[in-house]
Order: structure tokens, then C-alpha cells, then sequence
């Protein structure tokens, strides 16, 4: 019954188009009363959006480790029905105390990151489910972070938007969700967008930034799908999940452009749109150090290039690379 009447409060205010229904539900009885109440929300408003996040490998029940994350997944899908298809993942941490084997190093980076696992499986149930796919990123300290800049953040945000995804959630938007260490030493709260107090936070003018390139690119990224995620040669497969990694990951050699391997750290998501023309986003996985490379193509051709200050299109000279200059991340 209070479900009930939050939802007859709460639908028709300005401002609400649905209702999170229940955070990152993983087993049988979290599936049912997530179900459960997703329904009486329905019956309320049959016009919100019931919304709902599957929790990443790195959690308390179905991991790649077990062998069940991909089977729990899928259920999520059939049980719940959910509108769109999103999942989260707060890679950069020390998890050694919750999870083993997920300490985040500045040699490794994200190299070795379960993170591209959960990714490449969110894009193909999706397709299969023919589903909008959302990603909850990382946009502050979790799990006593020793250590989080803006391009780690930043790469986060792409590496979703390399995999399709339609919709990029913050997590969180304030400090508040700082977890204190069990070393004792205490790691800055002001890495994020804003303070618990309301005051800016460290992120601040560079996540206005990027909301402004995405609201430039958003009318091409929405209107493209998927076909394809390559990645450099040193991400994941001498890694503990790299058997895995290779029955998941896409293989440069059926891309329609692109020839040869990819520099260090260095990412392409293939995309078309529905006329068949092919767009590549190419994604510098490296915090640190800036990128400046060429990209061989298969052939030549005439390029264009999708302005993150304006969205609008630019001629480039006809070329069989893709010459690309990327800040860190």
C-alpha cells in the first residue's frame, strides 16, 4: 500500500518519469520482489519507467568466477522485463578485502578489469533483448580509492559509449558514498561533481564539460548501433579472466575499416547508422599519458570527422589511417 500511494504523490510531479524500482537485484527472492513491485508501480502508472540495475561481476552472488554472472544476468532480463537494460561497475578501488584479485594498480590500470567483461555482455543482451543499454560509471571514491582523476572518470564514460550504451548514469554525483580505509589514512571526498555540503567538487567544471560534448554528439551516437568493440593486444587475455575474455570479445579481422592492431591501450568502437555508414570512436584507455597515433584502415577513405564542440560534421582528407590526438583517458 505505500508503494501505492508514493506512486499516486509522486507521478504526476513535472519532474518524474519513473521510479527506481530496486538497485542491482542479483538472486531468486531480490528477482521476485523486484518483479513484485515493478507490477503495483505499473498498475499505478502505466506510463513511468520502472528502473532497475544489475549489479557487476564483483559482487556477493553470480561472478565470472562461479560461472553464473552471465546465466543471472539473462534471468534479470526475463524476469524483470525492465524497460532499458542497465548495469554498474566502480572498477577503480581496492577490492582485496570484499572481492580477491580486484586491487586496482597505476601499471595495470584497467588492463586486467572484469569491467570489459561485464561490458561486452551488457551489449550483446541487449541486442538480444533489443534493449536500450544505460551504464552507471564510477564519478567518485569508492572502496577506499587511493587514487581518482577526472580521465580515469572520463574513459569510463567512453568505454560505455564504445559498447552502445544510450544512457550514462554518475555514481554518485556527490561524495557521499566514501568509504573510510581499513588502512586508517583518509583519501580526499572532494573527488567528485559536488560536495555534501553543495559546494563544487574537483570534477566539477570538467563533468560540464563532457555533459556538453555528449549533448553535441548526442544526435549521431543515438542514432548509430553497435557492431563491433576492438581493443589493443595488452587488454585482459593474459589476465585471470582471459579465457573468458576470448569467447566475448570481437575480433578486429571481421571489422569493415579497420586493418592491422591497435596502438597501446588504445580502443574502437564500431558503429553504423541506418543508411551503412560506419563510424568509428576511438578511445584512449591510458590515464597518464596522451595519445597521438595512426589507425590503419583497410582501403582508403574520404573521412569525416563529428565535432565534439559543435556535433556538426567536417571533411577531412581521404586517407587509409585514421590519424587520432587524444588527451589521457
Amino acid at each position: 500500500e505505500i508503494i501505492r500511494q508514493t506512486a499516486a504523490k509522486l507521478k504526476d510531479k513535472k519532474h518524474t518519469v519513473g521510479f527506481y524500482v530496486w538497485d542491482e537485484p542479483f538472486c531468486d527472492y531480490l528477482f521476485k520482489e523486484a518483479r513484485r513491485q515493478s507490477d503495483i508501480l505499473n498498475e499505478a502508472d502505466p506510463e513511468a519507467l520502472l528502473f532497475s540495475v544489475f549489479p557487476p561481476s564483483y559482487n556477493p552472488g553470480p561472478t565470472w568466477d562461479n560461472g553464473q554472472y552471465a546465466g543471472a544476468f539473462e534471468e534479470y532480463i526475463r524476469r524483470l522485463e525492465p524497460p532499458v537494460l542497465s548495469m554498474d561497475s566502480y572498477p577503480v578501488g581496492n577490492y582485496c578485502k570484499l572481492y580477491d584479485g580486484l586491487v586496482y594498480t597505476d601499471e595495470m590500470q584497467l588492463d586486467d578489469s572484469p569491467m570489459w567483461l561485464d561490458l561486452f555482455l551488457a551489449r550483446n543482451l541487449a541486442r538480444k533483448y533489443d534493449l536500450p543499454f544505460w551504464f552507471y560509471y564510477q564519478g567518485c571514491s569508492v572502496y577506499s580509492t587511493e587514487k581518482l582523476t577526472f580521465p580515469m572518470v572520463r574513459m569510463m564514460m567512453y568505454a560505455a559509449v564504445l559498447y552502445g550504451a544510450k544512457g550514462l548514469q554518475n555514481y554518485t554525483a556527490t561524495g557521499a558514498c566514501h568509504l573510510p580505509s581499513e588502512t586508517g589514512k583518509d583519501y580526499p571526498r572532494n573527488w567528485t561533481v559536488l560536495l555534501a555540503t553543495g559546494e563544487k567538487g574537483e570534477f566539477f567544471e570538467d563533468q560540464k564539460k563532457i555533459h556538453a560534448e555528449f549533448k553535441n554528439l548526442g544526435n549521431t551516437l543515438m542514432a548509430l548501433e553497435n557492431r563491433g568493440v576492438y581493443h589493443s593486444t595488452d587488454l585482459m587475455p593474459y589476465g585471470k579472466y582471459g579465457d573468458i575474455y576470448k569467447t566475448y570479445a570481437d575480433s578486429i579481422a571481421d571489422s569493415t575499416v579497420l586493418a592491422g592492431e591497435l596502438p597501446g591501450r588504445t580502443s574502437v568502437g564500431e558503429l553504423q547508422d541506418a543508411y551503412g555508414n560506419t563510424y568509428l570512436l576511438v578511445l584512449n584507455r591510458e590515464f597518464e599519458k596522451p595519445l597521438e597515433a595512426k589507425i590503419p584502415l583497410k582501403g582508403a577513405y574520404h573521412i569525416y570527422e563529428v565535432s565534439r564542440e559543435d556535433g556538426k560534421q567536417y571533411l577531412l582528407d581521404a586517407a587509409d589511417a585514421l590519424k587520432v590526438s587524444l588527451a589521457p583517458g
